[in-house]
């Protein structure tokens, strides 16, 4: 067989997702398959318990710092906008290869930070209330501790 006489396929090339978004995914259909509460729980518990391992490795100076490990990590932008009173306001912007419209993906987010919040502060930081979803996808969360 000639080069000319080979068969040409029209099958376009695979554009392989980024690892944030295979992760996303995966915990989507987690999700679908355990409902929102369970799936919330889950990751939760699991990101929580890993916040809390990565700041016994290396303690965050302080909540500032705690916040944006948990953004290098994931490879988001986040920003600590007030902390005042055992009380802080972080909001996390959303990237192509991780949205955190899903549960799942929420999930993951505020465990992470509770666990390293609470290394950095030397008690338990907790989420107080139910993250919001802002206009442009970001992630408003109010945590004490």
């Amino acid at each position: 067989m000639t080069r000319s006489n080979l068969p040409r396929s029209n099958a376009k090339a695979v554009v392989a997702p980024t690892a944030g978004q295979a992760m996303v995914g995966v915990l989507q259909r987690m999700g679908d398959v355990l409902g929102p509460g369970a799936i919330y729980s889950l990751v939760h518990h699991g990101a929580f318990q890993e916040g809390l391992a990565l700041g016994a490795q290396g303690r965050p100076a302080d909540a500032e710092q705690a916040v944006q490990t948990v953004a290098d990590l994931l490879g988001l932008e986040a920003r600590l906008e007030s902390s005042r009173d055992r009380r802080l306001r972080v909001v996390v912007q959303p990237a192509p290869q991780l949205s955190l419209e899903s549960r799942g993906a929420a999930a993951l987010v505020v465990g992470l930070l509770e666990g390293l919040l609470t290394a950095a502060r030397g008690s338990q930081v907790l989420v107080a209330g139910e993250p919001h979803l802002g206009p442009a996808g970001e992630l408003d969360i109010e945590l004490s501790g």
